[in-house]
């Protein structure tokens, strides 16, 4: 998952999902990590120390993000913001092998640019 915007079920999520043994790799802009180490600490922690589970830290702010991109077995699903730079929450949602392929690299060229968070 990658999102540049914060939503506050995000912890819950993530930890739900990390203890039930998915494995889980997190992509945050630098502003929704910062929210993240304020308001959910003890989540975060949570979330480190699980051993299926990794965090990472996009602090590029040069570059055009979206506002999120969750990619599964079997889904791939991304928001983009519009044009006067909101989350309007309208997603691209697709369950074709080819979409979840592309989603996957799209997801990978975010985090092979962010700082994995110990």
């Amino acid at each position: 998952m990658f999102y540049s915007y914060f939503h506050p079920q995000l912890p819950a999520l993530v930890l739900i999902l990390a203890r039930k043994g998915v494995e889980i790799s997190l992509v945050l802009s630098e502003a929704v990590y910062l929210r993240l180490v304020k308001d959910f600490k003890a989540e975060g922690k949570e979330f480190l120390k699980i051993e299926n589970s990794s965090l990472y830290i996009l602090e590029k702010k040069e570059i055009e993000i979206p506002a999120l991109i969750a990619i599964s077995n079997g889904i791939m699903t991304m928001g983009l913001f519009n044009e006067n730079g909101r989350f309007d929450r309208q997603y691209v949602i697709s369950f074709e092998p080819q979409a979840i392929k592309w989603g996957q690299e799209f997801f990978e060229y975010y985090r092979d640019m962010s700082r994995k968070i110990k």
